[in-house]
């Protein structure tokens, strides 16, 4: 009797864990990348240090292969950077998976998934779905060859990292912001044109990151090259970034601090800061300089030679649409995850780390043996922990495994 098939989508730190799972259980598992590499998004920001350390980065199956392949552990107090959470813990569990002790696991790099169905069943059917396959439509990014692959399970672990949110009014796209995409820089490992002019849009953690990026390479700068930045916001100055008491994640909350110093002096060494309220309407771009035209009355346009997009990540519900996944109104998570997370936090902010993991029923969807794990099961929310990801992985081993 064949093995019953997993497709996993997303090989990321979830999507890593979720095959090693897998393979060890016994099913056939195909992961499914669509970067020329594993952890695709962690390297975009591989320059940058986890807010969490590596003791809740890691799971205990982790820690075996690490041991099994003969690799020192990390230090479970230390704040790993991305790259050293790649190289040093994520690599070696892909060079386990490809080996030869995994004959049942297939990495799939350099393919996106463009649709899934049921094979047979389309999406207005509602009885025996479950009797059929996924089927699900790639493409080779390499050879632009696009193919079909059947899987008797099914499960989202791509993240929300490569989907970014608009910059304009509500997270509309701003008038001519889709044809600009490509020239709005939004990767953290971005270098910063010190002695220029920088319009940061968001006021999230990200934000508050180009800002430290931004800092550092103005101190690292010769004192007469002065570089301003004008930080764009939807709230007031004090209302940016909510400030944890006893914040258990010093490296979060200096980050607040941080952004909390800046606004206060206006600035630091050889750096101009200014907060500005208001949203994008507009943008338009000369070769060396944007025009940004605005909502607010005092200011209606602002000039600059770099933008700065840090506003945040949403789901592409794109590749299940013909699937009945119950799709959350307001954070496009699942709606059983969706509806306890808002629950739990009453639409307001908090301390992600307090988070408990709700039951294995609230992964689950009406298309059985479809799952969203990781930071795409949490919508637009930018709670996830990879902590929480890692406990859901544990989650939907029982329920494909029926416990």
């Amino acid at each position: 009797m064949p093995m019953p098939s997993v497709t996993i989508i997303g090989a990321g730190p979830i999507g890593l864990e979720m095959a090693c799972r897998c393979v060890s259980s016994n099913f056939s598992v195909t992961l499914i990348e669509k970067e020329p590499t594993i952890a695709g998004n962690v390297h975009k920001w591989s320059s940058v240090n986890l807010f969490s350390p590596w003791s809740m980065n890691y799971s205990p199956r982790g820690l075996e292969i690490l041991t099994e392949l003969k690799v020192d552990h990390p230090k479970p107090d230390s704040y790993p950077t991305g790259k050293e959470y790649v190289e040093g813990y994520l690599d070696h569990i892909k060079s386990y998976l490809c080996s030869n002790a995994c004959p049942n696991f297939n990495l799939k790099l350099s393919t996106t998934l463009i649709s899934s169905v049921r094979q047979n069943s389309p999406k207005t059917s509602m009885s025996s779905r479950s009797s059929s396959p996924f089927l699900l439509l790639l493409k080779d990014s390499n050879t632009n060859v696009e193919f079909h692959h059947k899987t008797d399970k099914l499960i989202d672990c791509s993240g929300t990292y490569s989907n970014p949110s608009p910059l304009g009014l509500s997270s509309q796209p701003a008038l001519n912001e889709r044809s600009l995409n490509s020239e709005i820089t939004r990767s953290l490992n971005a270098e910063i044109p010190v002695g220029s002019k920088i319009l940061l849009v968001g006021s999230g953690a990200t934000a508050i990151t180009f800002l430290k990026k931004i800092v550092e390479a103005c101190e690292n700068a010769d004192n007469n090259v002065q570089t301003e930045v004008i930080w764009l916001t939807r709230r007031g100055k004090d209302e940016i970034y909510h400030r944890i008491p006893s914040d258990p994640l010093p490296q979060r909350d200096n980050l607040s601090v941080l952004a909390h110093t800046l606004l206060q002096n206006g600035g630091s060494n050889n750096l101009k800061l200014t907060h500005l309220q208001s949203e994008i309407l507009s943008l338009s771009k000369s070769p060396d300089q944007w025009t940004v035209g605005l909502t607010s009355r005092t200011t209606p346009t602002v000039t600059c030679s770099t933008i700065i997009g840090a506003t945040g990540f949403r789901p592409d519900t794109s590749i299940y649409s013909e699937l009945q996944v119950h799709t959350c109104y307001a954070s496009e998570g699942p709606m059983k995850l969706a509806g306890y997370l808002l629950s739990q936090s009453g639409g307001g902010g908090g301390d992600c780390l307090s988070q408990v993991s709700p039951g294995p029923e609230l992964l689950r969807n009406p298309e059985e043996d479809f799952y969203v794990a990781g930071m795409k099961s949490y919508g637009r929310g930018s709670a996830f922990l990879i902590r929480i990801g890692l406990e859901q992985v544990d989650m939907i081993m029982g329920l494909l495994q029926g416990k």
